[in-house]
């Protein structure tokens, strides 16, 4: 797993009041762009390449706008989606053009995670799994109501997935290991209209793919949907999840 792919491919159009129209995952987060907190994380896997997909408008802008704080070592690849409306699975089917593994990380751009969170689904993955779902039994961090939730069964087989579904066993991480074969397998859907990451995972497991979910409970995450969010990170508890981050960051380099 020396590639990584990360979804930065929607508009934000939520926090808008606060970003200045800009994607959320410029936004500064105790002086680092959002989405770079993704990316330290991953990066801490020995990462050869780094696929970034990005809304066709804003390309140059991310660009410039990470670009001092990625390393030379780094081969960075920025895919450009010319329909940021489709969703994020969409996003993930233009992005394995571009992955040169077998399996690669997933992540999207809007979590902020620790080593922790990413080691707990390496440790689980294993060679019967095609799509590995980060998920957390008992999460501290989130607004449940906004979270994507996760039914599985007692061998952690994934049977449901999304935000509407009433009973769950876990709550979405939004971190993943995948097989690029099945996301290959499954291009097809690439035909309609709107496609949700949640989508290509139930696509998967209808046709009985390997997909399962690695329970992280215990490990410290949190995300960004909203302006509250925000003020709970920056004013709130959840600001222990970004001080941890960034202490992770610091001790390794």
């Amino acid at each position: 797993m020396r590639t990584a792919v990360v979804l930065a491919g929607g508009l934000g159009k939520r926090l808008r009041s606060i970003t200045g129209g800009y994607p959320k995952y410029t936004m500064k987060i105790l002086g680092h762009p959002l989405i770079m907190y993704p990316i330290n994380t991953l990066r801490m896997f020995d990462l050869d390449r780094l696929v970034i997909v990005v809304a066709e408008r804003y390309v140059k802008l991310v660009k410039n706008d990470i670009k001092a704080y990625l390393d030379d070592g780094l081969d960075v690849v920025y895919v450009s989606n010319p329909y940021p409306e489709r969703e994020n699975g969409y996003s993930l089917m233009l992005a394995v053009d571009y992955v040169d593994t077998d399996v690669f990380l997933l992540s999207v751009a809007d979590h902020i995670y620790t080593y922790g969170v990413v080691k707990k689904l390496v440790d689980d993955y294993n060679s019967s799994i095609d799509f590995l779902v980060g998920g957390d039994s008992s999460p501290k961090y989130i607004n449940i109501d906004e979270a994507t939730k996760i039914r599985a069964d007692d061998n952690g087989r994934v049977l449901n997935i999304g935000k509407k579904i009433t009973r769950y066993t876990h709550i979405d991480i939004g971190v993943f290991i995948v097989r690029r074969y099945a996301v290959e397998d499954v291009r097809y859907l690439m035909d309609t209209e709107k496609i949700k990451l949640s989508d290509v995972i139930m696509e998967l497991a209808k046709r009985e793919y390997g997909v399962y979910v690695s329970d992280v409970v215990g490990n410290v995450w949190t995300d960004v949907d909203t302006v509250d969010d925000v003020q709970e990170i920056l004013y709130g508890e959840r600001r222990a999840v970004v001080e941890t981050v960034l202490q992770e960051l610091l001790e390794n380099g």
